[in-house]
């Protein structure tokens, strides 16, 4: 394949480590998938109600919710602590006597049949951003991290993991592909350590990897390439804080081996398969409908702005089709004002002038992106028009569907519709040194909390 070209962006190396987890005993939890749950921020108070009933076990118990983040009971995340305490204490969860890479695969419904992705989930060694080792793309709301902090402080366990993927260099040697790619040969000769189904109908099996022939290669296959955070900026900069504070108890550095040095990740290749980007729709409150008519208005100089009636059925699908088209040749948003009975189709060709609200001193990359599009455009003026605070006038949510319904119910009074973020532009983006606006990307399926724990000791 000719001389190797390593993916090297950065002087320092990524560390990727096996551990010592702490996972569910076959006994307490026969069906592995009966004691997941998805990451905090996907957890609204119905579906944590849900899977407490699940099963006595579920580590919802321990991750706590969205509420949390906006506030809730006293004592909490001591709560959360002591149960973990008592789950260890009468061998819920039991420690792995040698440390170990975990080799996870999802297998989940997608466009109509089914989708696997692989992960590999092991402890990285934490960075400054500035370091360049594991790249960030999104920007962080403060009080998710304050709340995340906490959590961390009292149970002194990385609870839930961040995903991160990494480039494979397609001129890497073929002992250096066979590092990954003899994990995943060596799954194939044995049955998983853990499996089941969780809540959501995503299959999950957990291989437990000790053996050092090929954990080492591992090891040696992460240290030259960056890794690009997916999902969980809030939990690697919360893990960040943490190291900070443990070293100002300290009165120094830690030592290298510190556990706070280093934090839990499932790491998927970006040409997995199984590597899927849904949209994230903004759903905004508090503005009225005459502030939605004129930033439509004002549009029209810069933009082509068609109307679609989505009153019929079908139309809004036939409307969404309309925006994933529109897409592809270039930046493209759908705006449902209040009342909910059209979506204005926003659209911008690729290669068009700079728009005079998007920075013009900030990278190609991340100029291109539909989502700044959305923040610079559309919600800042939005927000602006009745001086609205993004952390209280911004929801999200998944479904195009759900977003309109939350408009006609008059839950919200305007919502944003727009297309999936493509992993390479991600990559790009993160490359770069931009950041992209929050909640830019949804990873599917949320890598989950449970399967796997990291105790800080």
């Amino acid at each position: 394949r000719g001389a190797r070209r390593p993916l090297v962006y950065s002087e320092s190396m990524a560390d990727v480590r096996p551990f010592r987890g702490l996972r569910f005993t076959t006994s307490a939890a026969p069906d592995l998938g009966q004691v997941l749950c998805p990451p905090y921020d996907v957890i609204d108070a119905d579906d944590d109600r849900r899977l407490r009933e699940r099963h006595p076990y579920n580590v919802v118990r321990l991750e706590l919710t969205t509420a949390s983040v906006a506030g809730g009971p006293e004592g909490r995340y001591e709560d959360a602590a002591r149960t973990l305490h008592d789950w260890r204490e009468a061998g819920v969860l039991v420690r792995d006597d040698a440390p170990a890479y975990y080799l996870h695969e999802a297998t989940f419904p997608h466009a109509g049949g089914t989708a696997t992705r692989r992960e590999i989930i092991a402890a990285v060694g934490l960075e400054p951003w500035e370091k360049r080792v594991v790249l960030p793309h999104e920007r962080t709301y403060p009080r998710a991290k304050a709340d995340r902090l906490r959590l961390l402080a009292a149970t002194e366990t990385n609870l839930s993991p961040i995903l991160v993927f990494f480039q494979r260099d397609p001129a890497e040697t073929d002992n250096q592909a066979d590092a990954v790619d003899a994990a995943w040969t060596w799954t194939a000769r044995r049955l998983p350590d853990a499996a089941g189904t969780d809540a959501e109908g995503v299959g999950h099996r957990l291989w437990v990897l000790a053996d050092r022939s090929l954990t080492e290669p591992l090891r040696a296959y992460f240290a030259d390439r960056p890794l690009f955070i997916a999902d969980g900026h809030h939990r690697y900069e919360t893990a960040l804080n943490y190291l900070e504070d443990r070293r100002q108890q300290a009165g120094g550095d830690l030592p290298p081996e510190d556990p706070a040095r280093f934090l839990m990740m499932h790491l998927i290749a970006a040409d997995d398969p199984g590597m899927v980007i849904l949209p994230l729709h903004r759903l905004v409150r508090g503005v009225q409908s005459t502030d939605c008519a004129a930033l439509v208005e004002r549009m029209r100089a810069d933009f082509e702005v068609t109307t679609r009636d989505i009153t019929m059925e079908g139309a809004l699908g036939s409307a969404l089709e309309e925006l994933r088209a529109l897409g592809v040749r270039g930046q493209a948003v759908g705006l449902v004002p209040p009342g909910g009975t059209e979506l204005v189709l926003v659209h911008r060709a690729a290669g068009a002038p700079s728009l005079e609200a998007i920075p013009t001193d900030r990278e190609a990359s991340w100029r291109s992106l539909d989502v700044v599009l959305v923040d610079y455009a559309i919600v800042r003026p939005l927000l602006a028009a009745r001086s609205l605070h993004a952390e209280d006038a911004i929801s999200y949510v998944r479904d195009a569907h759900a977003a309109v319904e939350q408009v006609r119910s008059g839950a919200a009074d305007v919502a944003v519709l727009v297309n999936p973020t493509r992993v390479e532009q991600v990559a790009a983006v993160a490359l770069a040194g931009e950041r992209m606006p929050e909640k830019s990307t949804y990873f599917v399926p949320k890598a989950p909390t449970g399967l796997v724990l990291r105790p800080l000791e």
